[in-house]
């Protein structure tokens, strides 16, 4: 289990439902810090091969740093994009 950090420009792209259907909205980091909580296995072969299964939820550390634009008046969420699932495998070879 780990809580690795990462940080850089983000923009997360979405949609929110008005009274004329769903709007198109985007919300810009210029700067965001997330914090992510990964669980992983990793299974090692006698011969060296290693592989690695991860995955889990990321949140923005900074949530009230993005800036909300909509092709809609009012239609920004107050919390999109703050969260994201992830998941992955990683191979190589230890010696």
């Amino acid at each position: 289990m780990g809580a690795p950090l990462s940080t850089g420009p983000y923009q997360w792209v979405g949609s929110a439902p008005t009274a004329e259907g769903l709007a198109r909205v985007t919300r810009t980091w210029s700067w965001a810090t997330w914090v992510h909580i990964e669980p992983s296995i990793e299974l090692r072969a006698h011969n060296g091969l290693v592989v690695r299964l991860y995955g889990g939820r990321s949140f923005v550390l900074d949530p009230s740093d993005g800036l909300c634009a909509s092709d809609v008046s009012g239609a920004c969420p107050s919390h999109g994009g703050e969260t994201s699932w992830y998941g992955g495998i990683a191979a190589g070879l230890a010696f």
